[in-house]
């Protein structure tokens, strides 16, 4: 996710840089995994995978992304949380696990249209 639009950065608008940095690490994460079927994705898998290559507590980044969750939905730019969920917004606000799952999608479809992987 270190290319050219940071579809994270823009969406939050201004969140701290660790929530969004680990948001942005989960997802690459996420990524790395077959993307057919993400609804059955384990967090807890994720995060311990997480905390082997960062170091950070997975207990510590799973309330980060909570709390990096809930401040994109009250307070995030909606335009692009828009273009995220394919022209419309959720009524109720997303588990982490789910924003992450919608945001590593949405990233394999940027990357395929532009030609790469």
């Amino acid at each position: 996710m270190d290319e050219s639009r940071d579809i994270i950065a823009e969406i939050g608008g201004n969140l701290g840089s660790v929530g969004c940095g680990d948001l942005r690490g989960v997802v690459a994460l996420t990524l790395e995994r077959d993307i057919e079927g993400l609804e059955y994705l384990k967090m807890e898998t994720v995060l311990e995978e997480f905390e082997r290559r960062t170091g950070r507590k997975a207990t510590t980044v799973s309330k980060s992304l909570g709390r990096v969750t809930t401040a994109i939905w009250e307070s995030g730019n909606k335009d692009a949380l828009r273009e995220v969920y394919h022209g419309y917004l959720p009524s109720c606000r997303p588990s982490p696990k789910s924003l992450i799952i919608r945001l590593a999608y949405y990233e394999r479809q940027r990357r395929e249209r532009k030609g790469g992987d």
